[in-house]
Order: structure tokens, then C-alpha cells, then sequence
């Protein structure tokens, strides 16, 4: 495989990244509030949210008895939310879920650095048996007026691979109001799930093309290799990215390589 040059743009149109893990649950995440995890992490993460999600589950009668359980029902869950200072980045944490995120992405090596001690907390408090899936997620909005783009077709900008009706002969893109594309790939050993296409960005206001990555692997992972994987995410994650846009978009968010 071509290697795939890496590069740090000026007008970068991340959003959002997170890394997450799943792992088989553990009740005492559930059922006891996570201190000694609070004190490892509270010096980068000192504000604390406790949220309260709610699942819904079908309840079976498998033994014939007169049990009047309903057939279905709701099973409240805690998940305990860990934020930095700054509000830009945040662990979560649920009793078979792991997550980090940040707003502020500036590059694979420091978001790598904010990953490791809280997961590696994590491990030395609860002691995962293994990971069952480990993930990466990228969240791109692609915004015209930002990058001195007006005027320009999303079809000048982006591969038609995520382009959906977009691409469709030379329509006026006013007559595309909507226009969300959803696919599963496989590259190399790396799952993704991709959707892309129009939204309106709450913060400008204004129209953008969103692009949301997910890269997956789903096995029994030991914990100690979970930075491997996230090794070739990246890589998979570097290319998508470069494959799925043009050179005149490439330019207009001023690039430098790395």
C-alpha cells in the first residue's frame, strides 16, 4: 500500500475526534460512584458529571410462570462524564464503555497523549478481562465560506464517493435540501462506518458538508494492545480522509506536512 502523506492543516475542519473501547461489563462501575478513578484523572479532568441514560430491554417468560413483568422495559444506567478545564475534551465512563474526546484536535501524537493516562487509569482500577471493540471516530465539517470556497460545487470539493445525489448530472445544489450518504467498509483489517452530506452547523449557522468516520475493530482484544490498533485506525483514517477530497479543497484549508 502507497504510503499516504500526513499533513497539519491551517483551517482544519475537525469538529470532533473520540477513541472509545467496549469491554464485557462491569457491575461495579454501575453500581459503586468511581473515586479513585476521579482522583487519578481530577488534575486534567477536574469537573465531573454524573448522566443518567436509559435502555430499553425486552423482558422473556421462558419458564411459563405468572410473572406480570411487563414485556418491555426501561433500565436506567449511570454514565459518569469527566471534563477538562477548558470544556474541550472529556472522559466517559459506563459499566462496558470507555470514552475520550476532544474538541480541539491538533494532532494524532498529543490526542494519543490525551488518551493515555485515563485509559490506562482505567485499566489499573477495573482491570478490564479484554476490549471487544476499539474505535476511533473523526467528525470533519467542510464549511465554503470559511475556506474562501464560495461559489464552488461540493463536486469540485469532495470525491463522489460520499457525493450521493450531489454528484447527480450538473443539478443546482439548492435542489438538493438533503442528502445523507451511509456506507460499511472494510480496509485492510480496519472496519468503518461512513456518513456523510449536507447539515447546518449550529455555531456559524450556516451549510456544511459533514463527514463522520468511524474506524473499528470488533475481537478479544488484550488491553495492553489497544494503542496498536489505534495505530492502523490512523493510518486507514489518513487515507480515507485524502482519497475522499480534491486538491482544490486540500489547498484552500492550507496544508503543511508533517
Amino acid at each position: 500500500m502507497k504510503e499516504i502523506k500526513r499533513y497539519k492543516y491551517k483551517k482544519c475542519p475537525l469538529n470532533e475526534v473520540s477513541f472509545q473501547v467496549n469491554f464485557p461489563t462491569i457491575l461495579k462501575i454501575e453500581e459503586n460512584v468511581p473515586v479513585d478513578f476521579q482522583e487519578k484523572i481530577r488534575n486534567s479532568f477536574p469537573e465531573f458529571r454524573k448522566e443518567v441514560t436509559q435502555e430499553k430491554q425486552i423482558n422473556l417468560n421462558l419458564n411459563g410462570s405468572n410473572n406480570q413483568e411487563p414485556l418491555v422495559s426501561t433500565k436506567e444506567n449511570n454514565l459518569y462524564c469527566f471534563i477538562s478545564k477548558d470544556g474541550q475534551s472529556r472522559v466517559l465512563l459506563a459499566s462496558n464503555v470507555f470514552i475520550v474526546s476532544t474538541l480541539s484536535y491538533s494532532n494524532w501524537e498529543d490526542f494519543l497523549e490525551t488518551i493515555q493516562h485515563p485509559l490506562r487509569s482505567f485499566i489499573e482500577i477495573y482491570n478490564p478481562s479484554y476490549f471487544d471493540r476499539v474505535g476511533l471516530r473523526y467528525v470533519d465539517a467542510f464549511n465554503k465560506k470559511t475556506l474562501g470556497l464560495e461559489g464552488k460545487k461540493w463536486k469540485e470539493l469532495i470525491k463522489p464517493h460520499l457525493l450521493g445525489c450531489l454528484d447527480f448530472d450538473d443539478i443546482d445544489e439548492s435542489r438538493v435540501p438533503s442528502n445523507i450518504l451511509q456506507s460499511s467498509i472494510v480496509m485492510e483489517s480496519i472496519c468503518v462506518n461512513v456518513k456523510a452530506g449536507l447539515a447546518r452547523l449550529r455555531k456559524e449557522n450556516e451549510d456544511a458538508f459533514v463527514v463522520d468516520c468511524e474506524y473499528f475493530v470488533e475481537d478479544e482484544i488484550e488491553t495492553n494492545m489497544w494503542s496498536e490498533k489505534c495505530a492502523l485506525m490512523h493510518d486507514q483514517s489518513v487515507r480515507f480522509f485524502r482519497k475522499s477530497i480534491t486538491d482544490e479543497l486540500h489547498n484552500a484549508m492550507e496544508p503543511e506536512e508533517l
